[in-house]
């Protein structure tokens, strides 16, 4: 049994991919610690909700797969800055690092990741669901042997 270069290839490509998408969403983290001074712990959340409404959008809705993301973007925008407004203006303003108001904001963050967990098991329950998008515009990459790139990773490595 000897050394498989080209699944070496496959998942590195696949790691790359996935590992591009980890860093927008801690750029995002970063992003909002430094310039609103609020620990986010439903950061997460919200990029599930991102993928939930460009589902809705593509699937139900019926849009391009391009115009669902953008879409989904601009709702998922909406959303954050909605639980900003009503859950975390008050606690900012109220101040935040090591006192009890940043300890409120610590604990607004703990409860909006459950909150909304639970209000998208609510709305799409716990069945996985596929993200059927028609990419036929997008190249599939093929390597040596029998290594082929989809057009989502394809697509995630452009965007991201």
């Amino acid at each position: 049994m000897g050394f498989d270069y080209n699944s070496l290839l496959a998942f590195i490509i696949f790691g790359v991919t996935i590992g591009v998408v980890y860093g927008i969403v801690a750029l995002g983290i970063s992003l909002i610690y430094s310039g609103l001074d609020i620990v986010h712990f439903a950061h997460g959340e919200m990029y599930m909700f991102g993928a939930f409404f460009g589902l809705v959008l593509a699937h139900n809705v019926g849009l391009p797969y391009p115009v669902a993301l953008i879409g989904a973007m601009v709702l998922t925008a909406l959303l954050g800055m909605a639980v900003e407004r009503v859950f975390y203006r008050r606690l900012t303003r109220a101040g935040g690092g090591y006192t009890v108001a940043g300890m409120g904001m610590i604990i607004c963050g703990f409860g909006m990741s459950v909150a909304l967990v639970n209000v998208a098991y609510f709305i799409w329950g716990a069945e996985a669901e596929p993200f059927r998008a028609n990419l036929d515009y997008i190249p599939r990459l093929q390597f040596s042997g029998d290594i082929e790139v989809p057009e989502s990773y394809v697509l995630t490595a452009i965007i991201s």
